[in-house]
């Protein structure tokens, strides 16, 4: 039974964000569901997938499947997050821009590639599971930083907070993030995309249908 299929979770996590399902990368590679690196997803390979503000192609990360997030997405649905090959443009999106260099796209749920993509991770592909769920305020009275659907945003600089408001204003609210913390000692990849940091991916959310609005997000991303 997926764990987002049960209303009462879904309340505690996007509603009063008291709770938070935890995210763990896999020992495995998936061709399906929720997974990070490796091959974007097919849907993707007929058309590339450019930076809203320099036009390079940007690069594949991760997607989220309703594997993971069950109903509380729109049937068929899953969200993928792509960010610009330039690192220099992406460092932009350490802050929410109006034309963003990390990207959260949602898309009809389908599998990796079967060939190669300029699109395509230079992290290994592992999949993504769902660990447990757990109190979003750790010990330390502090919003968990750790990899995670649903709670608050456990920010690493507390000048996101002021992004943070600025994307509810615009009435979009915090859905997932991952934290690069999360890798796995033995997965293989070149660099950490984002400085050792975490990406934060807001979208709407229909408090009537407990349900996330795949078609508007917005995402930054933090490092210390």
């Amino acid at each position: 039974m997926n764990l987002l299929s049960d209303p009462n979770i879904l309340t505690k996590l996007f509603l009063a964000r008291s709770q938070h399902l935890r995210l763990q990368i896999g020992a495995t590679d998936a061709s399906s569901g929720s997974r990070i690196g490796g091959r974007a997803a097919e849907c993707f390979a007929q058309s590339s997938v450019s930076c809203p503000y320099c036009s390079r192609p940007m690069i594949y990360y991760l997607t989220l499947a309703p594997d993971l997030f069950g109903p509380a997405i729109e049937s068929g649905k899953a969200l993928s997050v792509f960010y610009c090959s330039d690192f220099s443009c992406r460092l932009r999106s350490r802050e929410v821009q109006e034309r963003p260099s990390l990207v959260a796209i949602g898309h009809e749920d389908c599998s990796r590639g079967v060939s190669d993509n300029i699109l395509d991770s230079p992290l290994e592909g592992r999949c993504i599971v769902a660990g447990q769920i757990v109190e979003d305020v750790n010990e330390y009275k502090e919003r968990d930083q750790s990899s995670k659907i649903g709670g608050r945003p456990g920010l690493i600089q507390g000048s996101g907070a002021a992004d943070v408001e600025k994307l509810e204003t615009e009435g979009l609210k915090f859905i997932f993030q991952l934290n690069e913390e999360s890798y796995p000692r033995d997965l293989k990849f070149e660099r950490y995309p984002f400085a050792y940091g975490a990406i934060y991916v807001f979208g709407r959310f229909s408090t009537e249908r407990l349900m996330v609005d795949a078609t508007m997000t917005a995402a930054f991303w933090q490092c210390t």
